[in-house]
C-alpha cells in the first residue's frame, strides 16, 4: 500500500506501531453514475477525462 501512496504521515516514533498510513478516496465514475445523482457538467466532463485516461 505504502508504494501507491501519495502522502505518508510519520509520527516520529521508530517503533513499528508509531507511523500511519492514511488511505482515502472515490471512485469517481462508480460514483456519478448513480441513478438520480444530478452531476454539473463541469465534474461530467472530469470524469469523461479520467476514463479516457487523461
Amino acid at each position: 500500500m505504502a508504494a501507491r501512496a501519495k502522502v505518508i504521515v510519520r509520527t516520529g516514533a521508530f517503533d513499528p506501531w508509531g507511523n500511519i498510513l492514511l488511505y482515502g478516496g472515490v471512485d469517481a465514475p462508480v460514483w456519478f453514475s448513480k441513478p438520480g445523482l444530478k452531476v454539473p457538467e463541469v465534474y461530467r466532463q472530469r470524469v469523461e477525462q479520467m476514463q479516457r485516461g487523461k
